[in-house]
């Protein structure tokens, strides 16, 4: 269950929350006559079903990579890495896929503490990606 934020007057959506309290607060803030919005919409809450979410399906981030991509991923202890794709390796371990790399940006304390840079993960861990050739993150 969502929980929109629309303009009464307009019926038009505002924005989507996930839990009650944080739309009611959204609301109370938009609704605060010290907010200044030249149209003064009257904005109110209204639940809907996670299949009636105008975002449904269009929500699944696109982990697909190529050498010379940057992956973000979560370790098993939690760590977030950020490594640059040097090869990606089917059966890395365990009979899974996987990726080779070398760390790059804030994940280079991980390189003082074990004197690695290179590392490697499952593609399952992947977070984001960030695409070289489209020059953005996917």
């Amino acid at each position: 269950m969502y929980y929109q934020i629309y303009d009464a007057k307009t019926d038009k959506a505002f924005i989507a929350c996930s839990d009650f309290l944080e739309a009611k607060s959204m609301c109370d803030y938009l609704n605060d006559p010290h907010y200044f919005d030249i149209n003064e919409p009257d904005y109110k809450i209204r639940s809907i079903d996670k299949a009636d979410h105008p975002l449904k399906g269009n929500m699944k981030i696109d982990k697909s990579y190529k050498e010379g991509d940057t992956v973000r991923y979560e370790t098993f202890t939690g760590k977030l890495r950020t490594v640059r794709v040097t090869a990606k390796v089917p059966n890395i371990k365990n009979g899974k896929d996987g990726f080779d790399g070398v760390i790059i940006g804030k994940s280079r304390s991980y390189i003082q503490s074990t004197s690695k840079e290179e590392v490697w993960g499952y593609d399952n861990q992947i977070i984001r990606v960030y695409c070289k050739e489209l020059n953005r993150w996917k």
